[in-house]
């Protein structure tokens, strides 16, 4: 007699078509992927640095570059910050120079310029400030990215003017985000509240800086140098 107890029970089998299609879902992806790299290739250059300083100090009669040693105190302060690591040991700082009414000049501001990445690629941004660190003008340089490339509309970069290292600066809070933009607007939040406090910082450690050359954007943070 047939012991039943010993019989083994029937094997389940997972259905093949929801296995085909879980791989079907996933090579789509991986495919949407790909795609959307190669158009995140094409790049658009909008304004070069030296357009967007005039822009963001049209009365300035001269501009000049000096390289800004960042100490290591003052990158671990902007990192508890920012909630990130700062790791540009220097930063090149813009600096717009205009008539004070008599036979000199006076700081009209000054700016950095920002590489931050969006969703795959980095957006390059110039961020000016007034001598008293309030943000005055924010201009989109060079656009990577295959999609949101409406954060270069002034009616959304304009949201940034006046702010300052007192102001949240975060989409949701003080600035408004636009749709299919999001990262792109979270991108730029971030560096311009990072330019402001960076500077800021500068500014209370008695870091001036020295002539440099060709200006440079900064890395966002954790990036390579």
């Amino acid at each position: 007699m047939r012991d039943c107890a010993s019989t083994p029970p029937p094997r389940t089998r997972r259905p093949r078509r929801r296995r085909g299609a879980v791989v079907l879902a996933v090579w789509a992806a991986w495919l949407a992927l790909v795609a959307e790299l190669a158009r995140a290739d094409e790049v658009t250059v909008y304004l070069s640095a030296d357009e967007a300083m005039k822009l963001a100090f049209p009365s300035a009669t001269r501009f000049d570059v000096v390289d800004a040693p960042v100490p290591a105190e003052v990158r671990a302060a902007l990192g508890e910050k920012l909630g990130e690591p700062f790791t540009a040991e220097h930063v090149e700082i813009r600096r717009a120079f205009a008539p004070d009414g008599g036979a000199s000049e006076t700081l009209a501001g000054r700016a950095v310029l920002n590489d931050d990445v969006g969703k795959y690629r980095p957006i390059t941004y110039l961020v000016a400030v007034d001598p008293a660190g309030t943000v005055v003008r924010v201009e989109l340089l060079v656009y990577r990215e295959s999609h949101g490339g409406q954060v270069r509309g002034r009616s959304f970069l304009e949201q940034y003017e006046g702010k300052g290292t007192g102001d949240p600066i975060r989409v949701g809070k003080d600035i408004t985000s636009i749709s299919g933009a999001t990262l792109s607007a979270r991108a730029v939040s971030k560096g311009v509240k990072r330019t402001a406090l960076l500077l800021e910082a500068l500014d209370q450690a008695g870091v001036s800086g020295a002539p440099a050359g060709t200006a440079q954007s900064v890395p966002a943070p954790g990036a390579s140098p």
